[in-house]
């Protein structure tokens, strides 16, 4: 429901017009949460802090950020494990609302740049992957065209033909080794997460685009795999390009963007499934002025190098590295339960 049609709600028992519904109005919200930054390590905090004061940007959305950040690097190769039997990978949905000028795309854009060098460090195999690639593809003309000859043989002498061998039949692309995509088909996603051995993440600095297309122009036909994306669950992918489809026993996506208040409610119609609740939304105040003088400068080459501490204790999809939750926070989960 858009601000403009909540505020004409209309009471026809009572002809009169319906009350103005004051959240709705901007500036009179209510109280905001404060973000709890003291949840980071000190170091983090830190940078968080001081990347929010830098960029004129609320700390929330520094935040969400950096979470993102983690969750690109871990993804289903972290599990957390609540309890027994009770296990969440590291997949995070997060939208970032607010006002334009609100600080929403330099905050994010401040996290964003903490993950190129760690995407460098794996394009830096990519080479040597491509070479073992165009390997098999050309085995598997090689076997193929041989099949083809061994089957006419056996046509003109009236013997059964031989089966194709399994290694004739190569059809995959090379994907090079990534963990951000700015925007892909469900298909190309799936060929990205099978090169990874995490997860990726859709980073979009406007989800409303992509909110709008998937409710209403794919006939839902990507929603599904959306939601089994959240999840790290598996999937199977039907592609007009190969001879098969695609099957991923782990399909871990995570999903950070930015969208105006005034756009929310659109880009969320849609089927009731359960993808709206998925997100994790930060809605802040606008921080206090700070005189460009007095602003901080974030030291991101220390936080660089913590991000690639916490993406080398990932394990992989197949094989995901578990963290028990301690007693302090099982009990701070405990209060939102």
């Amino acid at each position: 429901m858009s601000q403009r049609s909540a505020l004409r709600r209309f009471d026809p028992t009572a002809d009169l017009w319906g009350d103005i519904d004051p959240s709705l109005l901007e500036g009179a919200r209510g109280e905001i949460p404060v973000f709890p930054v003291h949840i980071f390590p000190t170091e983090w905090r830190q940078w968080v802090q001081d990347t929010a004061a830098s960029a004129g940007a609320p700390a929330d959305y520094v935040g969400q950020g950096l979470l993102a950040c983690v969750a690109a690097v871990v993804g289903a190769g972290v599990i957390a494990e609540v309890r027994p039997g009770w296990r969440e990978p590291t997949i995070l949905w997060q939208a970032l609302v607010g006002a334009p000028s609100s600080g929403k795309s330099p905050a994010l854009g401040a996290a964003r740049r903490l993950l190129d060098p760690i995407e460098a460090d794996l394009r830096a195999g990519d080479d040597e992957r491509l070479l073992v690639h165009q390997t098999k593809v050309e085995q598997a003309r090689l076997l193929s065209d041989k099949w083809k000859e061994e089957c006419e043989t056996a046509f003109d002498s009236g013997a059964p033909p031989p089966i194709k061998p399994a290694e004739a039949v190569f059809d995959d692309h090379f994907v090079p080794r990534q963990i951000v995509v700015s925007d892909a088909t469900i298909e190309a996603l799936v060929d990205v997460v099978s090169g990874s051995s995490c997860g990726i993440v859709l980073w979009r600095d406007e989800l409303t685009a992509w909110l709008c297309n998937l409710s209403r122009y794919s006939n839902g036909s990507d929603r599904p795999h959306y939601l089994e994306a959240w999840a790290a669950a598996s999937v199977t992918v039907n592609r007009k390009s190969r001879s098969g489809p695609l099957h991923l026993p782990r399909f871990p996506v995570s999903i950070i963007g930015t969208i105006q208040p005034d756009r929310l409610a659109d880009a969320l119609e849609g089927a009731d499934d359960g993808l709206a609740v998925r997100f994790l939304f930060s809605w802040p105040d606008p921080p206090p002025y700070r005189s460009i003088l007095e602003q901080p400068v974030a030291r991101d080459e220390e936080a660089r190098s913590r991000l690639k501490r916490i993406a080398g204790i990932a394990g992989t999809s197949e094989q995901p590295r578990v963290l028990q939750l301690s007693a302090e926070a099982l009990a701070e989960l405990n209060t939102f339960l």
